[in-house]
């Protein structure tokens, strides 16, 4: 087989995992005894997650002053001195792809009811993974890295965002969304060739996007981690408790 063939059934291979041109293989439902819970805690979590908000302290500058590195601990010391603009928005571009192919997902369905529920499934998943992650960071109020770091910019460190270090919301919202989009792929084409890949690509691009956040001075390597495994774990539960 020439190798111009080849690169064309690679290609064909992959165009049907973004359209879901193959039959699919698995269904999905929804229920109230499911989808009733996961929705009202999740406005329930939302509200209070408001109402935190507006009451979250900014950081005076005897707070920045009382910060000390050496009570880090040891292993999250790594993102101390770390500050990038630039990564930081590389990380944006990286979220932004993680909810493009979650949202994609819905595209495997083999009508438009599966359609619709995957939708559901998808927008559940991350109300979860979002309200799950702004509650924990108003509950902690961890400082982030650069609230340590003197040359970062005043105005930057004494925004009520640098109290928002725990944990990584851009991490556990990228995992959540390749997480699901692979585990949505495994159930409908169990037998595709790309499977491997697929998980493989999920695993990375959060992993990214979470290095990237740390380059960028925004959290901790435990930030990342913890956001990492949440997010994976309801993006990959999601669709298993709606699976027929």
């Amino acid at each position: 087989m020439s190798q111009s063939r080849i690169s064309w059934k690679s290609l064909a291979l992959a165009a049907t995992l973004v359209t879901g041109s193959l039959h699919a293989q698995a269904t999905y439902h929804l229920s109230r005894s499911i989808d009733g819970p996961i929705i009202a805690g999740s406005m329930i979590g939302l509200s209070l997650d408001w109402q935190w908000r507006s009451q979250m302290q900014a950081f005076s500058a005897s707070d920045l002053q009382a910060l000390d590195p050496s009570q880090v601990p040891v292993f999250d010391r790594y993102a101390l001195g770390r500050w990038s603009p630039s990564a930081g928005e590389v990380s944006d571009v990286a979220l932004i792809g993680a909810l493009g192919l979650g949202a994609s997902s819905s595209l495997h369905a083999d009508n438009l009811h599966q359609f619709l529920v995957i939708g559901v499934m998808w927008a559940e998943a991350n109300m979860v993974t979002g309200t799950l992650t702004d509650m924990t960071k108003h509950l902690v109020h961890r400082a982030r890295p650069y609230a340590y770091d003197p040359l970062v910019p005043l105005e930057t460190r004494m925004d009520t965002d640098a109290r928002r270090s725990f944990f990584s919301g851009h991490t556990s919202v990228s995992a959540c969304n390749l997480f699901f989009a692979a585990k949505i792929l495994a159930d409908q084409y169990p037998e595709h060739p790309l499977k491997p890949w697929v998980w493989a690509t999920a695993a990375i691009i959060p992993a990214y996007t979470g290095y990237q956040r740390i380059r960028a001075g925004e959290h901790f390597p435990s930030d990342v981690i913890v956001g990492y495994a949440v997010g994976a774990l309801i993006g990959y539960m999601m669709p298993v408790i709606h699976l027929d």
